[in-house]
């Protein structure tokens, strides 16, 4: 579906306007030289829409999995230099103002996000990008996550009619951004 600006009510919204520019930017290509800064490779940016390798990890139930993410994070383990520069580069972003964010920032850190929550699980296993239908399934979700056919392996896909134009003021389309994605790679 095409979506064009103004939508009815809000031509002179310039929030909403800020908003549907984002919407429009999440249909895209994302590329690391564009839009918001992160010290990221396009080879890197490239490698979240397929699939790199089989996922060899063994299957697990999720209690196990909460218990081993729950160990990885835990607040006396000292980690990595890797994992510290992963960190560094996560603050520097979310410090910065939100407004300057772009649909691009929250996929340019999904290797960094998954480096310091899942060990670096993820990597290779799961694709990540943006999805321009209003809903899925018939529901209006944030995000959402589909099983590829290959064993432990998914594709997480950001709902961006949701994130960006139907979020409230209290669950703006940043925090809106950060709790799907954080959400999706749980699944």
């Amino acid at each position: 579906m095409a979506w064009v600006w103004p939508p009815n009510s809000y031509s002179n919204d310039s929030l909403m306007k800020a908003r549907w520019t984002k919407f429009h930017k999440a249909d895209s290509r994302i590329l690391a030289d564009r839009d918001t800064p992160y010290p990221i490779s396009q080879a890197e940016l490239d490698s979240l829409l397929s699939f790199s390798t089989r996922n060899q990890n063994p299957p697990t139930c999720i209690a196990r999995a909460f218990k081993e993410i729950v160990a990885w994070n835990h607040d006396h383990r000292v980690p990595g230099e890797a994992e510290r520069a992963a960190i560094n580069r996560i603050k520097a972003a979310v410090d910065t103002p939100t407004d300057e964010w772009g649909p691009d920032i929250i996929i340019k850190m999904f290797l960094d996000i998954d480096l310091v929550f899942f060990k670096g699980w993820l990597r290779g296993n799961v694709t990540i990008q943006w999805s321009m239908e209003t809903s899925h399934n018939g529901q209006e979700l944030w995000g959402f996550t589909s099983p590829s056919g290959r064993r432990g392996q998914c594709g997480i896909f950001l709902n961006a009619f949701t994130i960006f134009l139907a979020a409230t003021a209290a669950f703006t389309s940043g925090k809106g951004m950060w709790a799907t994605m954080l959400h999706e790679m749980c699944q």
